[in-house]
């Protein structure tokens, strides 16, 4: 299963102390552990199709991605996120890579 290569992975990110690899896989996981938890608890199973999911939207999270309108935020982000004032927000460039 992808998840068991992940953990696999983030294991020798540790050995090699590769902080950069360590935090994605990490995030991944824990997203994955989230994700876990909320399919158990509808009953269904957790799948390589799901990670890849959870993959994605990391990528998306760290990535900057040109926007027309700073105000306009892809459909599953709340309006707030862009609002600087406010604490932890989802599209902070605090959320993102240095």
């Amino acid at each position: 299963m992808l998840l068991d290569d992940l953990k696999k992975a983030n294991i020798e990110a540790m050995k090699n102390k590769d902080k950069d690899a360590r935090s994605v896989i990490s995030v991944v996981l824990t997203k994955c552990q989230l994700q876990i938890v909320e399919f158990n608890a509808k009953g269904q199973e957790f799948q390589d199709g799901n990670v890849l999911e959870v993959i994605q939207k990391v990528l998306c999270d760290i990535i900057y991605q040109e926007r027309q309108d700073f105000l306009k935020l892809p459909k599953e982000y709340d309006k707030g996120d862009v609002y600087p004032w406010r604490f932890n927000r989802e599209y902070s460039f605090n959320r993102r890579p240095v």
